[in-house]
């Protein structure tokens, strides 16, 4: 015996809401400088590396053979 399986429709997009969600109604959040905010991390890896000052592409020994 095959039990008839019965899925739920997909509701219709919500048209109302799409708009509401809009740059034009959402709320304008200015930030407190007085509030507590966690510094930002260092960036990890490669990145670090390409900023070193005494690391210059080439060197003097390759100009002497």
């Amino acid at each position: 015996m095959k039990i008839k399986l019965t899925r739920k429709q997909a509701a219709p997009p919500n048209l109302a809401a799409k708009a509401l969600a809009e740059a034009q109604y959402r709320p304008k959040v200015e930030k407190n400088p007085k509030a507590y905010s966690r510094k930002q991390k260092h960036p990890k890896g490669s990145l670090m590396v390409d900023q070193l000052p005494f690391s210059v592409p080439g060197s003097e020994e390759e100009g002497n053979t």
